[in-house]
Parts: structure tokens; C-alpha cells; sequence
């Protein structure tokens, strides 16, 4: 442009980012070393792990200079709170699963950035405010092909999802909260069942006046969704911007020449400085930059308090011979004694079963002396395998299930046998016991699973897929 001029989209966003490095000093800082790339095939934005953002200059122009001073942070937040790392540490595969995640870090960046008074452009993923509290609100639509009497149909699930206090939650507790509502406990009463190009085939509430019957299906959200061959999964609102995986992104390297950790460090700790933090971001950079914790430690350190102690006079105390006393020392690893529960239901994937048995199997191994009941249970206890040795282990096979989720019949097990301790692998997606028992309990749980606070009792180590 010329010196008088109109800024162009270029120049309108480094001033952006000379506003941010003046007023929201964490994300100017991260913002100077990111590339903004003008590009006319992206229709909004879009970000990569490299920190390439894209913009289509004709989107740029028609935002205030508020807007998109939001939508420049937004696009800073995906970096700064690194969430593509974060997706690759849960391996999400199923394209659900991809575009949930998707949606749940654009529902906690904006729902921070609304928060923190900006006027964020409405891409439709924007909380609005009831009484002192924001919710999100949306409908997860997923187009697929199912199997009704015989015949291929097409069809459209529509579920509402509702999102409360997102600018309080992490991306990963958004995400867990959404599948937990498509798995149905966010209501099947608003649950739609469209048939594509059929303009009087269905209503609210799943009754469908189709001769096929569909709204049969509703009776099990989980089921429907799994028994789908998945064609499209969107939202009746959509993100504004574009999260670059593929090519860009997911299974490439990042640029060496940015060390974001140390960045995003350095950013936190000038902002707090200066005394600009922005309100809400401190959990979100400090789940970044805190050391990512150790699941396995922490099951073997949960472990080891409960196996039996004995004493012995074959190996004296140190510290008695220190004073002159011959006193015996404790002979610890008698044995590892435990019931040992695997969750076969219907929402354990083939992948989670196998992921379970491998951990079952290090267990073993760490613990070379073992008594181990292992059960297999979905709403019933299906099988009673007595473990001894690590070839009994490997020689687990089988196991049957496949049904709803109860946790009960496990911990009635349990009481029955006068077990001590119960190490319960599953998704968390069940039924619990009413009050809490006894017996030391140790959900170990799949990286996609239900968040810590659904379980009442015990402790909630979850498995990542980054260890």
C-alpha cells in the first residue's frame, strides 16, 4: 500500500502483533516467532505445528481491528498451549474422536479469550453467557452408512453437546466431556436421526416415520455410532479456522530451529513480570512446561504398599547392628497379591483390550512374584483366570465380554473373597457401587476415557500413550 493508504492484510497483522507485544505480552512474544503466510485457498485461518499460520487476506479485511486481534491470539493459543502434541500423545485415530478434539481446543481458546473481554469474530464455537457462566453449545453431526433390516441406509446423527465453564477446563476435559455426551449420557431425548434428501423422514426425539424403522437405533447412541461407516463428521457450527495436520503437520518433524518449550517459558515468564498474565492460561502453560508424569511409576508406587512384609533374621537390620541389637529386617516382595479386572464391554475398543493385556503383562514382569484373580467383566463377571507366573500371563486369550458396563459385580466379587486390593482396567464409562468400599482400588484408565472426577473412589492413573 502506499504510505497514506489503506493497510493491506499483511500490515494490519503486524500491528496486530506489535499491539499484542505492547498490551498481551505472553501471546506477542510467541507471536514474533511464528510465519504469517497470506494463502486465497484457506477460507479463514489455519495454524500447523511448525508455526505456520495461513490467512486468506480477503477474510483479514473484513474483521475489525478487535477481531482479529482475537483471532491472532487464538491462532498463538494452539502453539502456546501445544496442542498438537497434546493429540499426539492420546494417538486419536478414529475420525470422531480427531474432529472432537478439534472442536474442544477451539471451544477452550475462545471461551478464554471471550472471558478476558475480546471480541471474538462469531465462528459459532463461542460460549455465550448464562446468569455469571459461559456454556457452549453445539450439534455433533456425523453422516455415515448403517445397516437397517438388510439394507444400506444413509444417514445423519445429530447430537447436542453442551460444554459448561469451558474457560475453567483443559482441552483433553472438553474432549472427554464431548464423547462421554455422544456415548448418549448428554441426553438421547435431543438426539435427531436425519435420512439425507428425505424431507419427512424424522423429528426430535429419534420417532422416524421411514418404513426402515430408524429410530430403533436411537435406543443405543454408542452402538449406532460404532456400527457406522463413517462419511463426514462435522457441526451445525463451525470453527473458523483450520488445524494443519497431514503434510504440515502430524508424522513430520517440527522446525529445529524453535525450541517452543523454551519459548512458551520464556513468554510465561516475561508476561508475569510485567505483570500481564492474561486470566485463565496459568493451568493450560503450566500443564505444558510441568514434567509430564511417569503412569507406570505411579501404579508400581501404588502397588507396593500393599504387599505383604514379612521379617527376617537371615539378613539383620542395619540399623539394629548399628546400635549393638540384633533385630530382623523386613523381607519385602513376598508376593504381589490382587484382583485384577479387565473391562470387556462394548465401548472397549480392540486396540484399548490389547493395550490392557500389554500392561498386565508389565506388571507381571515387575512383579515377579504374584497372586493375581483376573476377571473379565463387561455387566457380568464372564472369566476367572488364576495367574501365577508370567506364562500365564502370555497365555491370556479371549476374553469374553462385549455387553454394557457394570463395576459392580467386581467389587462384590471382591468382598466375597476378602481381596485387599482391586486393579480395575477400563474406559470408566459404567456403573459404580453406591458407597464406596473397603478395599484399596486402582483405576487404571484408557488414554481416552472418562475424566478422574467421574470416578467416586479410589485413585485414577491414566494411560498415556506418550510413556
Amino acid at each position: 500500500m502506499s504510505l497514506f493508504g489503506k493497510l493491506t492484510p499483511s500490515e494490519r497483522i503486524s500491528k496486530a502483533k506489535i499491539k499484542l507485544m505492547r498490551e498481551y505480552p505472553f501471546f506477542g512474544y510467541i507471536a514474533m516467532y511464528l510465519t504469517f503466510i497470506e494463502n486465497d485457498e484457506i477460507p479463514t485461518m489455519s495454524v500447523n505445528p511448525k508455526g505456520i499460520i495461513r490467512y486468506n487476506p480477503n477474510y483479514v479485511e473484513k474483521l475489525s481491528d478487535t477481531q482479529l486481534l482475537a483471532d491472532v491470539i487464538h491462532e498463538v493459543s494452539h502453539i502456546a498451549f501445544r496442542h498438537f502434541e497434546r493429540e499426539e500423545t492420546l494417538e486419536i485415530t478414529n475420525p470422531i474422536h480427531k474432529k472432537a478434539y478439534d472442536y474442544a481446543n477451539d471451544i477452550v481458546v475462545n471461551a478464554i479469550l471471550v472471558a478476558n473481554g475480546f471480541d471474538v469474530y462469531d465462528t459459532g464455537l463461542n460460549p455465550e453467557k448464562v446468569g455469571r457462566t459461559f456454556v457452549t453449545r453445539f450439534k455433533f453431526s456425523i453422516r455415515g452408512i448403517v445397516d437397517v433390516n438388510g439394507i444400506k441406509q444413509e444417514i445423519v446423527v445429530q447430537i447436542p453437546i453442551e460444554i459448561w465453564d469451558p474457560e475453567q477446563k483443559s482441552s483433553e476435559e472438553v474432549y472427554l466431556e464431548i464423547l462421554e455426551q455422544l456415548r448418549g449420557n448428554g441426553g438421547k431425548s435431543n438426539v435427531k436421526i436425519l435420512v439425507p434428501g428425505c424431507s419427512d423422514c424424522s423429528d426430535q426425539n429419534g420417532s422416524n416415520r421411514d418404513s426402515n424403522n430408524l429410530s430403533d437405533l436411537i435406543c443405543n447412541i454408542s452402538n449406532l455410532i460404532n456400527s457406522m461407516d463413517i462419511i463426514e463428521v462435522s457441526s451445525d457450527k463451525k470453527p473458523f479456522d483450520i488445524h494443519e495436520y497431514g503434510n504440515n503437520g502430524r508424522g513430520e518433524e517440527e522446525n529445529d530451529s524453535q525450541d517452543w518449550d523454551k519459548i512458551i517459558a520464556e513468554a510465561y515468564n516475561y508476561a508475569k513480570m510485567v505483570g500481564k498474565v492474561p486470566a485463565g492460561i496459568e493451568r493450560h502453560v503450566e500443564a505444558v512446561l510441568k514434567p509430564k508424569i511417569d503412569w507406570k511409576k505411579t501404579l508400581r508406587d501404588s502397588i507396593l504398599p500393599m504387599i505383604p512384609q514379612d521379617y527376617t533374621y537371615l539378613k539383620p537390620s542395619r540399623r539394629g547392628l548399628s546400635t549393638g541389637v540384633y533385630l530382623p529386617s523386613i523381607a519385602k516382595d513376598r508376593y504381589l497379591e490382587a484382583l485384577v479386572a479387565v473391562d470387556t464391554s462394548g465401548s472397549i475398543s480392540g486396540q484399548e483390550l490389547n493395550q490392557f493385556l500389554s500392561e498386565i503383562q508389565w506388571i507381571a514382569r515387575n512383579f515377579p512374584a504374584f497372586r493375581i484373580t483376573l476377571l473379565s467383566v463387561d455387566a457380568d463377571i464372564h472369566d476367572k483366570i488364576e495367574l501365577r507366573c508370567f506364562a500365564d500371563v502370555r497365555k491370556i486369550t479371549g476374553l469374553r465380554g462385549g455387553g454394557g458396563t457394570d463395576f459392580r459385580p467386581v467389587f462384590d466379587y471382591a468382598v466375597k473373597h476378602r481381596k485387599r486390593l482391586i486393579i480395575f482396567f477400563t474406559d470408566g464409562f459404567g456403573m459404580f457401587p453406591e458407597r464406596s468400599p473397603s478395599i484399596k482400588t486402582i483405576w487404571v484408565v484408557s488414554p481416552n476415557g472418562a475424566p478422574s472426577k467421574n470416578f467416586p473412589f479410589g485413585k485414577v492413573i491414566r494411560i498415556s500413550n506418550a510413556a
